[in-house]
């Protein structure tokens, strides 16, 4: 009955043991997915953070870009009203040009007749 008890005993204890080693290889593949989960979330962080870094990045760019339009929009704006301003001066001088030389022509004009009217009436009181 001793020697049964002690059977016993150990089929119980060889139980356990195979329990546990069993155990063992359950937290041993669970330990392994658990380093390959902090070795993918490692990843993830530090794609994160390059990714902020890449935002942050392009976000100043957007700015600088942002800046340099708006400049060029303005000095656009600036050309733009010089051209106006200059087309203004360019039609008021032609405009000006035209003036004087209608005028000179005028002047001309009149000159010949007053020289055409001088000579008739010298030709008429002859």
């Amino acid at each position: 009955s001793e020697r049964l008890q002690k059977q016993i005993e150990l089929g119980v204890v060889q139980a356990d043991r195979d329990n546990l080693l069993s155990q063992l290889i359950e937290l041993e593949k669970d330990s392994m997915e658990l380093k390959q989960v902090k070795m993918y979330q490692k990843k993830l962080e530090e794609n994160n953070e390059r990714l902020s870094r890449e935002r942050d990045s392009a976000l100043v760019q957007a700015a600088q870009m942002k800046k340099q339009c708006d400049i060029m929009q303005a000095d656009y704006q600036k050309t733009r009203a010089m051209v106006q301003e200059l087309t203004a001066d360019l039609n008021s001088r032609s405009k000006g040009t035209e003036a004087l030389v209608l005028q000179r022509f005028c002047s001309e004009v009149s000159a010949k007749f007053e020289i055409e009217k001088a000579n008739h009436m010298k030709t008429q009181s002859e």
